[in-house]
């Protein structure tokens, strides 16, 4: 009985070998079969676009036994920028590798054929310091619609000179520039171009500027959601930019509270110290007049805590919702006449404040929901993302041409980027005068300042201009502060602000005024314990600063605690807390986590039997992936069962090549478990008809 089992066993393993030897050789001759029909030599891949045909491995060097760093699905299009036999590199996901072009479609690929000349952006286009899409190499933004002049081609790229820099951009993005038809009468219009903005000169957006006051600066904004950390002031100026506009704070659209910018003192300073001119705007929700007023009252409460210098103007950014966790339309649904009274009440309130007023807004909302007089005196920054700004109904002093701009010192992802065409500095710290959005126009010469009227402390006075006798504007003198007096106190107040008013009673009992014999008791028990010093006017009583007073036990240390995670449903929050006493400090928002890929696990629908492979996010539960193949012997995923899936199976069950995931059930062909050479061998048979 024994020797009859051993007999079996000889057999059914001389008849293994016997098949595995039948399987490699009918794998060696299909593998010979298709490297005839794709002959490296024979074939000649150019740079270009591409479709993946089926699932690719994307590889770390062009090789099959480089690193595999990731998976193209099928029918994935893909720029190709270099061509190393029959491998393209590419960037995809934010890694660069390569894959095989034998299995991909040509979509626009192209040799040599762009020649110097006259081109125009069909997209805005990463402007590169050398001629290959490397994630470090990025210089700046061409905008859509841009014409450009390529002075060199390197494959499909071309060499342009663009802001005052040398660099190159894709000409697969680019189609060549026909100029409209010319009459001889007129001489061809020289080409400008503006540091990392569109083809555009200045004076067709704001035609009524005089030249003493005409300029064409490159102006960021930012808030908050620029992080600090991301600037590099120095080099930012260095690339050409030229002011900043910081947001100072904002309202809610839930609670309708209004807050501060916890990284404008930050960002301010910084901008100051490399020499760029500043600027400030709120984020409005107002839908009254006094609305208006309290965040044109807070704007100012930040800027004079601050010390803030500006020599830009102050806007009211003024807009809907429009998030992808909250979309409203507060402002739409109020009207014309409300945005008007809004806009007006927070301009008046910034000007009476010693401030130069604008108005932020896009072009619709400019064309639809203000009244066209709210624009007298005051900058007109319109948002309006295209080759040129659309807005013509009144002049334009600002214009923001793109979201998504980069720029050189700048660490981020995307950044507003603007253009300003009037010189607000000579306005702001001058006596140059421009009356904004309005057909005067005054010169240098031929006009003088007149004081109508002294300010004082809470009153303000006015002044005049005029040329050759004629009064073409007034405007407010802010008023200034008298003498001023200090107070110091035990304990620090969290209700006190800057440009808070207090009275002597408000004061009596609890601060120490600096001309009292117990202000150095005081002054010194407050370094002990914490308290607080503020400066006041001696006149209205309006608190100029407050310099907090922190015990000298604890030296600060802060560090940044996630109060609410991230996840890829919400934003997250973090709180800076001191370490040593639980000291709170500024907040930060945490940007939402992409979807994380869940264990792809086998379903089964009870109601219709439907099978299928899927992953879904560990968070949310979104489905990310959906596989219904279910073909047995199919593990390479063509939808058909060959010799190369056969072979595919072999390799992986002596641990030479990996299956993907979702094609392991078809790859145990014998259902047992387990994926082994018995399996291919079934494959095999099933491949040539034999099961």
């Amino acid at each position: 009985m024994n020797q009859n089992r051993i007999i079996r066993r000889v057999i059914r393993v001389v008849s293994f070998l016997t098949a595995t030897a039948l399987l490699l050789c009918c794998l060696g001759s299909a593998v010979a079969a298709i490297d005839a029909q794709r002959d490296p030599q024979a074939l000649h891949y150019d740079v270009g676009i591409y479709t993946t045909d089926s699932n690719m491995n994307f590889r770390s060097a062009p090789s099959t036994e480089a690193e595999i760093i990731g998976l193209i699905p099928g029918g994935t299009v893909v720029l190709v920028d270099a061509v190393n036999g029959v491998w393209g590199h590419t960037t995809f996901q934010g890694k660069e590798g390569w894959l095989s072009l034998e299995y991909s479609s040509a979509a626009g690929a192209q040799s040599s054929a762009y020649v110097p000349g006259r081109y125009q952006t069909e997209e805005p286009l990463n402007f590169r310091s050398s001629a290959a899409e490397l994630r470090n190499n990025i210089i700046g933004l061409v905008p859509r619609g841009s014409v450009v002049t390529v002075t060199e081609v390197s494959g499909t790229w071309g060499r342009i000179n663009f802001g005052g820099k040398d660099g190159w951009i894709s000409l697969l993005y680019c189609s060549a520039y026909v100029p409209a038809e010319e009459t001889t009468a007129a001489p061809a219009e020289e080409e400008t171009t503006s540091p990392s903005g569109p083809d555009e000169p200045s004076p067709s957006v704001n035609p009524e500027i005089p030249s003493s006051l005409s300029v064409d600066w490159l102006v960021l904004d930012i808030s908050r959601h620029n992080a600090v950390e991301y600037f590099d002031w120095p080099a930012i100026k260095a690339a050409g930019v030229e002011g900043v506009i910081i947001r100072a704070g904002g309202r809610g659209y839930l609670y309708k509270d209004v807050y501060d910018d916890v990284a404008f003192y930050q960002h301010y300073l910084g901008a100051k110290a490399a020499g760029l001119h500043v600027g400030a705007y709120f984020f409005s929700y107002a839908l009254t007049e006094a609305e208006a007023v309290e965040e044109a009252q807070l704007t100012i409460n930040v800027l004079r805590s601050c010390k803030a210098q500006l020599d830009m103007p102050v806007y009211i950014d003024i807009e809907d919702y429009a998030e992808s966790d909250h979309t409203d339309y507060q402002h739409v649904n109020a009207g014309k006449a409300v945005c008007t009274k809004v806009v007006d009440a927070f301009c008046k309130t910034i000007k009476q404040a010693g401030y130069y007023p604008g108005i932020y807004c896009n072009k619709n909302f400019a064309e639809t929901l203000l009244d066209d007089s709210v624009f007298a005196g005051r900058s007109l920054w319109i948002a309006h993302y295209a080759s040129k700004c659309g807005y013509t109904r009144n002049a334009v002093s600002m214009w923001q041409y793109g979201s998504s701009g980069r720029v050189n010192g700048y660490a981020g992802q995307n950044i507003d980027v603007n253009r300003c065409y009037i010189n607000y500095p000579a306005i702001i710290t001058g006596n140059l005068f421009f009356s904004e959005h309005t057909d005067v126009s005054v010169g240098d010469a031929g006009h003088s300042w007149q004081t109508a009227i002294t300010s004082g402390c809470t009153t303000d006075g006015k002044q005049t201009v005029s040329e050759n006798g004629t009064v073409y504007e007034e405007q407010l003198l802010p008023g200034g502060h008298g003498e001023k007096k200090i107070w110091v106190r035990v304990g620090t107040d969290p209700t006190l602000h800057a440009g808070q008013i207090l009275t002597q009673t408000d004061v009596s009992g609890t601060y120490v005024p600096e001309s009292s014999d117990q202000f150095d008791e005081t002054l010194k028990a407050a370094e002990v314990s914490g308290g607080c010093r503020i400066t006041r006017c001696k006149d209205c009583g309006e608190v100029m600063s407050i310099d907090y007073i922190y015990p000298p036990e604890c030296e600060h240390t802060y560090a940044y605690l996630t109060i609410t995670a991230a996840t890829c449903s919400r934003e997250g929050l973090s709180q800076s807390i001191c370490g040593k006493c639980g000291k709170t400090g500024s907040e930060s928002v945490l940007e939402r986590t992409a979807h994380t890929n869940g264990e792809i696990r086998y379903y089964e629908n009870p109601t219709t039997g439907t099978r299928f492979y899927a992953s879904l996010c560990d968070h949310c539960q979104k489905t990310l992936y959906a596989s219904y193949n279910f073909i047995p012997g199919d593990v390479d995923g063509d939808l058909k069962t060959d010799a190369s899936d056969a072979r595919l199976t072999l390799r992986h069950s002596i641990g030479l090549e990996s299956i993907n995931l979702i094609y392991l059930q078809n790859a145990d062909f014998n259902n047992d478990g387990s994926i082994d050479p018995e399996d291919a061998r079934l494959i095999l048979r099933k491949a040539v008809n034999l099961e």
